[in-house]
């Protein structure tokens, strides 16, 4: 389904900062994939997301997206099949345009039916106000609310639908929870897990909760200084308990200084 094959990435190659961010990075995905992906700051979690979503271009290697090759495609091509959110609940939103409006642009987006300048029918109005409603944040009573005076929990709610309205084929999760608070955070993760599962999206997910890491999703990866070191699949999720991973993973980085929240 998605296919990494030996990508590498260095930024400021040359100069005194130069930093090898990515080195030689090999990943097959297959389609319905949730993977959880644990690692120390600076690890290069971010990059490869950055990467796969095109942000960033590649020193080597090729990025293979059922069996079509997006290595060279730029991000906005890109974002018609690979869904993004961040840990800043102000990113994927136009702050000064309405719910309904941003919702809008994210359908246009990747509905390869509706073209970027399309007029909205009240079809899609209804269409919009149905998906807000599964949100159960009654945020579809708000639509011409303009998505900046929205809370943080809201705004990242609106941003999940907004990247999966039209099923993306990879959806790309970086820390969309970390910023907010307890219950927001567990409530945007459910939605997070439901809306995956009923539409069976592939998904990646980055996170720093070892404890959220063993419990989502079909495999498990550890990054350690711009490598995949160790990947835990499956059953292995299954019979391990948080403390093993906190071991497994103090291991696999030898590293003591390592805090992680749990």
């Amino acid at each position: 389904m998605l296919k990494i094959d030996n990508i590498s990435k260095t930024f400021s190659i040359g100069t005194v900062n130069e930093k090898l961010a990515l080195s030689d990075i090999n990943l097959d995905v297959n389609t319905g994939d949730f993977i959880t992906i644990i690692g120390s700051n600076g690890a290069g979690k971010s990059t490869l997301f950055n990467l796969i979503s095109g942000d960033f271009k590649l020193d080597n290697g090729s990025i293979i997206l059922d069996g079509v090759d997006i290595t060279k495609r730029c991000d906005y091509q890109r974002s018609k099949y690979i869904g993004r959110l961040f840990q800043d609940p102000l990113r994927g939103t136009a702050p000064h345009m309405t719910i309904k409006e941003n919702l809008a642009l994210a359908y246009m987006r990747a509905d390869k039916n509706k073209k970027i300048f399309s007029c909205i029918s009240k079809k899609d109005e209804e269409f919009f106000k149905e998906e807000l409603k599964k949100l159960d944040l009654n945020l579809e009573d708000r639509m011409d609310t303009k998505v900046g005076l929205l809370s943080g929990g809201q705004r990242q709610a609106l941003t999940l639908l907004m990247a999966t309205i039209v099923p993306p084929k990879v959806l790309l999760l970086d820390e969309h929870t970390a910023a907010l608070d307890p219950i927001m955070a567990e409530k945007i993760m459910d939605l997070t897990e439901r809306i995956v599962k009923e539409n069976r999206i592939t998904c990646l997910m980055i996170t720093h909760n070892l404890k959220m890491a063993l419990a989502t999703g079909n495999r498990t990866l550890i990054m350690n200084k711009g490598r995949i070191i160790k990947e835990l699949d499956e059953t292995t999720k299954k019979n391990m308990n948080l403390n093993e991973l906190l071991s497994v993973f103090k291991e696999s980085l030898n590293d003591d200084r390592l805090i992680l929240e749990e």
